[in-house]
């Protein structure tokens, strides 16, 4: 069985530390690091930053990925979901989450509130969540974004592996710590300087050694 790596990755406070302004944007010394990652690991990225729902932006970053090669590793970008838990916090129904292969659980577990539907707002760990979960289903890229780009991306990237291809091992790069369950795989990221070299290491160590998947850690949560 063939699995892969991947990296989830946030752009602002993670690619581009806070105290730097655009354009670029990100940072010449995060982009370094980044690569760096890609190559010991062979992981793939996908896109979590909200510049994913702009298509001047998500071009614009795929070319400043271009000098290290790393827009040959993006496959794609996780769901927008900001609509979808709008709409769930005001009137929660099962059925409406199905597509994106959640469930009342998660939007529970993802909540930043203690009351699970009270002032509920999305965050990423959500939408990684979907993105892992829609991993084999055709029908995912459709509604991961409304950027073309990226719709085709995971399209050809889901057409070129094998049938029985899982996910390996994970790594969540990001300044904000709301992962929920996902925590573990978080590499938490100073927003003010972005991804450093000790990041790396730890993010390397997360990709590296454990031999299990992240499919077979997580079988019986569905």
């Amino acid at each position: 069985m063939n699995h892969i790596n991947m990296i989830f990755c946030d752009i602002d406070g993670t690619l581009k530390g806070y105290h730097s302004s655009f354009p670029p944007f990100c940072d010449e010394k995060c982009l370094q690091i980044l690569h760096f990652i890609t190559s010991k690991t062979d992981s793939k990225l996908v896109m979590t930053s909200s510049w994913k729902t702009s298509k001047g932006p998500t071009m614009d970053i795929l070319n400043e990925f271009q000098k290290y090669h790393l827009d040959e590793h993006v496959i794609g970008c996780t769901p927008d979901l900001y609509h979808l838990t709008m709409k769930y916090a005001q009137k929660p129904d099962a059925n409406m989450l199905k597509p994106y292969h959640l469930n009342t659980d998660d939007m529970r577990m993802f909540s930043n509130s203690n009351s699970p539907f009270l002032n509920f707002t999305p965050n990423k760990g959500l939408e990684i969540q979907s993105f892992l979960r829609s991993f084999h289903d055709k029908s995912f890229p459709e509604v991961t974004s409304n950027v073309a780009e990226y719709q085709k991306r995971f399209k050809n990237f889901q057409n070129s592996i094998q049938p029985n291809t899982q996910i390996g091992n994970i790594v969540i790069l990001d300044d904000s710590a709301n992962m929920g369950p996902l925590l573990p795989y978080l590499v938490h990221c100073d927003s003010q300087t972005g991804l450093t070299t000790d990041n790396a290491m730890e993010a390397i160590q997360k990709l590296i050694p454990k031999t299990h998947s992240f499919i077979e850690e997580n079988r019986d949560e569905r």
